[in-house]
């Protein structure tokens, strides 16, 4: 598995996701940009001036969710027109919204962050964050806390069975829920010890994999939590990973750069590896 590099030059990517007619979506979270790469290697930009974008998901008209500041939205891929798919919870204006997750039956898991500390560019300030819930949003825009207690919510993903979510708490590793029919969650537990873990993506045979924001790799872990393969990548920063081609066997991994760094180093990239293991497609919403 030797990464290719497809695409370059940007600031700080996030929330890759791929769909049916294997189009890329990913966003620069400093920039502020939605983008599409094309299976001819053409980027698009789709939307800009929205910073923060920690997830995206595919909407079954063709729209992008998106996540970031203040909440989601739902884009126009064609037009660039904007719709507010949720701003508030129980009469409360949301601080920010960072990954997010199609839940197979039209509807959408969030997860909450403290806005301050999604802005700030120190471990300290990060540590800080206010506990946030995770919240599932049905296809009828109503909107539900299942989890609670979540101080750096990262990527979240599903079982193949679709009786386990799991969730990233960045602080700690990732968590795994029980999950009921009616995507209530229950059983919260630690399933993997692994700090510093930031975009998820469970494959086929249910093992997760988990982008390691400060290890320049990726690792492979099975359902019982054993660390099965790492692959490294060649920019320290990798924050997320999904699956993507004909044969949902491509992963597309993003990177971002040292933000410590005055300007950032604009090490933002895209890379492309061949997976001996399918992964899952990813459910559209229906909003």
């Amino acid at each position: 598995m030797k990464p290719e590099l497809i695409a370059e030059g940007y600031i700080f990517l996030e929330a890759p996701r791929s769909d049916s007619k294997n189009n890329l979506y990913f966003t620069d979270n400093v920039a502020g940009t939605l983008l599409r790469r094309s299976p001819d290697g053409k980027i698009a930009l789709l939307l800009s001036g929205r910073v923060g974008i920690g997830g995206t998901a595919v909407n079954a008209d063709g729209r992008i969710v998106v996540s970031g500041f203040g909440g989601l939205i739902l884009v126009d891929q064609a037009s660039g027109k904007q719709e507010v798919l949720l701003d508030e919870l129980n009469g409360e204006p949301i601080g920010a919204i960072n990954d997010i997750q199609p839940d197979g039956d039209g509807g959408l898991y969030v997860g909450f962050a403290d806005a301050a500390a999604k802005k700030a560019k120190s471990a300290e300030g990060v540590r800080r964050a206010i506990p946030q819930p995770l919240v599932l949003v049905s296809p009828d825009r109503r909107a539900r806390r299942v989890a609670e207690g979540i101080k750096v919510s990262n990527g979240i993903g599903l079982s193949p069975d679709r009786r386990t979510l799991y969730q990233v708490e960045t602080l700690e590793g990732v968590l795994a829920y029980d999950r009921d029919t009616d995507g209530s969650l229950s059983n919260c537990r630690l399933a993997i010890k692994q700090p510093l873990s930031d975009g998820i993506s469970v494959d086929s045979e249910g093992c997760l994999w988990i982008a390691l924001v400060q290890e320049s790799s990726i690792v492979r872990y099975t359902p019982d939590g054993k660390l099965e393969r790492r692959i490294l990548i060649p920019v320290k920063e990798v924050t997320s990973l999904t699956f993507g081609g004909d044969d949902l066997r491509d992963i597309y991994v993003v990177t971002g750069s040292a933000a410590h760094q005055p300007g950032y180093l604009h090490t933002g990239r895209i890379y492309r590896l061949r997976s001996d293991v399918a992964g899952q497609a990813s459910p559209v919403t229906r909003f």
